[in-house]
């Protein structure tokens, strides 16, 4: 009997094994009726309300919102006219989507190495990489950490390049640079796995008042999704609210599945596709609902942001040897990121309380083969290939509960730390 309990103890999981906090900023269930009465009595001018309000947290001039964060990042390469022959520089370790929407435009991704310190491109690889075909540099800022904006834009401005921001993994800015403030142009997503959650949306942002006309034009002849696909894109988020609890165990994504297997939910599902979409318009305007949902989480995304910082400082302080680097790690990571020497062992170790959700397991994550479809060519970048075999992350969002990370923490801290990285095994 005593077996038995243990193992039904095991498959019961603690409330940290939240897989996202859909509500970002907030875990109240009031939400959703308040979401729902907004959507029938508030949602006119919503859009508009969303933007400036994103507006006045980032700081950043000319705002506009799309269907999703794919959209945004499209939208921001096409208003800066990217397009056939051209060559956009990008770091090996990001999300497949990022290559694909250079690819959708005719353009090409040149990718460079990264870094093991932050996960970012490494600086002093892409002058290497500057062709005359090159238009643009891409900075993104994984995981939350922000990648060397001022030595990138002395690079951009030496060589007459466009600097794109990709501040997917963002939204509080860092106290000493702006995050837009030195980039052309710079993209925010908002799916269920960012910083907040409008079930997809993302927007586009400039201070350049050119590229800002050329993103709203880009913006005003999207088209809108149909009624149907509307339909199920909020019944899609009820449905992740309601089954993304840890209390539902495994049940809740059977149930999930069944739905996407019944065409009753809704995603910009374009990941493995190297052609422009047509299943639903790219890109798309963003919907009253998902205006609604982010206009609440915004509205105190500095509860968010506050306990992200608190989650980080505890990792940090537990996980971090390097004084220096646990300075820099008062920002609110999107995820808290290290190389282990055995990720399937590490996965198994913490899957009852930690979701993992593992970001990235490929240098063009999502893209596990045919590499060659997306331009890469194996062994080109080795470092952001031994991150992707190597890498772990734990969450950092809201419902993560700090006592319970604490405990655990404590009780597997000479595990973890054993199976951690050291400085020599990081580096060739």
């Amino acid at each position: 009997m005593e077996g038995i309990y243990r193992k039904l103890k095991y498959l019961v999981p603690n409330r940290i094994a939240y897989r996202f906090n859909t509500l970002a900023g907030s875990s109240r269930i009031n939400d959703i009726f308040l979401l729902f009465y907004d959507l029938i009595f508030h949602s006119k001018d919503s859009i508009l309300r969303f933007e400036n309000l994103f507006q006045n947290i980032s700081k950043i001039d000319n705002v506009y919102s799309f269907g999703s964060g794919r959209m945004a990042l499209f939208s921001s390469l096409k208003a800066l006219n990217i397009g056939k022959g051209d060559e956009v520089i990008i770091p090996a370790f990001t999300c497949v989507v990022v290559a694909n929407a250079i690819i959708y435009l005719g353009a090409k991704p040149i990718y460079v190495d990264i870094n093991f310190r932050d996960f970012n491109i490494d600086v002093t690889k892409i002058e290497d990489k500057i062709t005359p075909n090159t238009k643009a540099v891409y900075a993104q800022h994984t995981f939350g950490k922000l990648c060397d904006l001022i030595s990138l834009k002395k690079i951009c401005e030496e060589k007459n390049l466009y600097l794109i921001e990709d501040a997917a993994h963002c939204l509080a800015n860092n106290e000493n640079i702006l995050i837009g403030s030195l980039s052309d142009i710079t993209f925010f997503s908002f799916d269920h796995s960012k910083m907040i959650n409008t079930y997809s949306g993302g927007v586009a942002c400039t201070n350049n008042k050119l590229i800002g006309d050329k993103l709203c034009k880009i913006q005003r002849d999207a088209e809108e999704l149909k009624v149907s696909q509307k339909a199920k894109l909020i019944f899609s988020f009820l449905l992740e609210v309601i089954f993304y609890h840890p209390n539902l165990l495994w049940i809740g994504d059977v149930i999930l599945k069944v739905f996407t297997k019944l065409k009753l939910t809704f995603s910009f599902d374009d990941q493995l596709i190297i052609t422009k979409p047509n299943k639903y318009p790219f890109p798309c305007k963003f919907t009253s609902f998902q205006a609604l949902i982010g206009i609440r989480q915004l509205e105190r995304y500095e509860n968010n942001i506050v306990k992200r910082k608190k989650i980080v400082c505890m990792l940090s302080n537990f996980l971090c040897e390097d004084t220096k680097k646990l300075n820099n790690n008062n920002l609110p990571l999107l995820r808290y990121s290290f190389l282990v020497k055995n990720r399937k062992l590490f996965e198994k170790k913490f899957k009852k309380n930690f979701d993992l959700q593992i970001w990235f397991t490929s240098v063009v994550h999502m893209r596990n083969h045919d590499l060659h479809e997306v331009k890469y060519i194996k062994g080109s970048c080795p470092k952001a290939e031994k991150a992707a075999k190597h890498i772990v992350n734990f969450p950092t969002h809201e419902r993560i509960k700090l006592p319970i990370l604490k405990k655990e923490l404590i009780k597997n801290l000479s595990w973890i730390k054993n199976q951690m990285l050291d400085s020599n095994e990081r580096n060739f």
